[in-house]
């Protein structure tokens, strides 16, 4: 998401520099698709609570579809 707003090298340089521990850049796929997961995790639960009337907010409905298309990237998916 970072790099939707400045250049992620620049980013990583500005963080270093900064004193923020080195980025193993390797892991980066894999925690991004461990942040999506529990992100996607919480928004099915909120689904599922809309099904079953657990909650009656109906704006969760339209959020989950919101990182559907993010988290499928992650995967490799062309969207």
């Amino acid at each position: 998401h970072i790099s939707q707003h400045i250049d992620w090298n620049r980013f990583v340089d500005h963080y270093l520099k900064s004193g923020g521990k080195p980025i193993n850049s390797e892991a980066m796929d894999f925690y991004a698709a461990v942040s999506a997961m529990r992100v996607m995790n919480g928004l099915c639960k909120a689904t599922t609570n809309l099904q079953t009337g657990a909650s009656k907010d109906f704006r969760l409905f339209m959020v989950e579809l919101g990182y559907v298309v993010e988290f499928m990237k992650l995967g490799g998916v062309k969207v």
